[in-house]
């Protein structure tokens, strides 16, 4: 009789298996749930577990199975048993958990065979790159003028309304209200991610807010200046940083993106795990009645913005959306800030961070990964991105251990009519 519960993980294809040996019971179950969560923080949505050396299974160990069972089903993933003894056979199906039950083979057969065009690897990162639209390009849509920050700030003619009903995404700045006025002391960094859009009030810089489409209800925010694009995505690319404590910098991701599609401009929507994020929030609408001229002289820049003192929210999630650019002119050299001196990016992005929560990365569609974060996750910021590489100072810039990002390749840019939308 193993009076302990020894795992030993086994990574497999298109998943893992944890070979299990010993008795399950209230005190080892414990020790099951940790290294099921552990797989779970690693990135796998594809867990199997060999029981055929468990000679035991308690309540506990049930409850343990039965939640993560459930937790993999609702994140698109799958959690089976593909081998089981005969006696834990009987106690499963007792207890109505037989179902689990699955073949290894028959486990990897059912989830399709959709595979991505290309996977590449450069020893510290894997890289999974597919196509999905190449007769689609996304527009992308100008709004406001951005010299009006840096300047004299905005008035109630120099705002607009736009309602996120699942066709755009984007960032700028903006604020949940009635009107101009209700707005104006709030006015904060804003993304607009399909059917939900979210704000940090500058009044309140620890308190984000969101609207998400429910029913008939559809998310309205005003808006002093932004981008946004359409909801249309030219490639999907997929990565995963091989060691658990390896992280893959922003700056180097832009750089996989360029190389791969060749484009001076691309749009960018991520879903991604952090391992730090390091950037900056508006501590004072641009819109109010006392803004200075020089909002970025010193000691101005102190009052109206709040920097991350060191990359902060590891092991959260992001959903970050923005645009990058290489070209040398253009209308979107205004909505953009060099990302560093060295990398000849312009970007500008912002990003919803939220509590961890397991989440499916086979989605191809991000949508309804979006609607699962602001309905069941906790938000915990929206924040501007940058680099801080002030020398011997700097915090460095944002770094994520896996995640998964949907590209357009606008070939259109545009400035609606005032009152116009996407």
């Amino acid at each position: 009789m193993h009076e302990t519960l020894t795992i030993q993980k086994e990574i497999l294809s298109d998943g893992i298996c944890l070979h299990i040996t010993g008795r399950i019971d209230a005190y080892w179950s414990q020790h099951l749930d940790e290294s099921l969560d552990e797989v779970l923080r690693a990135g796998h949505r594809n867990i199997g577990l060999d029981l055929l050396n468990v000679n035991f299974l308690s309540s506990p160990g049930i409850r343990i199975l039965l939640r993560y069972y459930k937790l993999l089903k609702q994140t698109g993933g799958k959690f089976y048993i593909g081998k089981v003894s005969v006696n834990l056979a009987n106690t499963l199906k007792m207890t109505g958990l037989d179902s689990l039950i699955m073949p290894a083979e028959q486990a990897a057969s059912s989830k399709g065979a959709d595979q991505p065009d290309m996977v590449q690897d450069d020893g510290a990162c894997s890289f999974r790159i597919r196509q999905i639209h190449a007769e689609k390009t996304p527009k992308l849509y100008l709004y406001g003028d951005p010299d009006k920050f840096r300047e004299e700030g905005y008035q109630e003619a120099d705002s607009i309304s736009l309602q996120f009903d699942g066709s755009i995404y984007g960032a700028g700045i903006g604020a949940l209200g009635e009107s101009f006025d209700d707005c104006r002391e709030r006015f904060g960094e804003l993304i607009g991610l399909g059917h939900a859009v979210a704000c940090l009030p500058a009044d309140r810089p620890n308190s984000p807010d969101y609207l998400l489409k429910t029913g008939e209800m559809i998310p309205e925010v005003t808006v002093l200046y932004g981008f946004f694009f359409e909801h249309v995505f030219n490639f999907q690319l997929q990565f995963t940083c091989r060691d658990e404590a390896g992280t893959l910098p922003f700056g180097a991701l832009l750089e996989k993106i360029r190389e791969h599609t060749g484009q001076e401009t691309f749009t960018l929507l991520m879903l991604a795990e952090t391992s730090g994020m390091v950037g900056s929030v508006l501590r004072k609408s641009p819109a109010g009645p006392d803004k200075p001229q020089a909002i970025f002289s010193f000691p101005e820049i102190r009052e109206y913005f709040m920097l991350t003192p060191g990359p902060e929210y590891a092991g959260s999630l992001a959903l970050i959306a923005g645009v990058a650019t290489t070209a040398g002119e253009g209308e979107i050299l205004r909505f953009t800030r060099p990302k560093n001196e060295q990398s000849g990016f312009h970007v500008h992005f912002h990003a919803a961070v939220f509590q961890y929560l397991p989440l499916s990365r086979d989605y191809t569609e991000p949508d309804s990964l979006i609607r699962l974060l602001f309905s069941r996750g906790r938000l915990l910021q929206v924040m501007h991105l940058l680099d801080d590489d002030r020398e011997g100072t700097g915090a460095g810039e944002s770094a994520f251990r896996y995640g998964s990002c949907w590209i357009g390749l606008p070939q259109n840019i545009t400035r609606p009519q005032k009152g116009g939308r996407p």
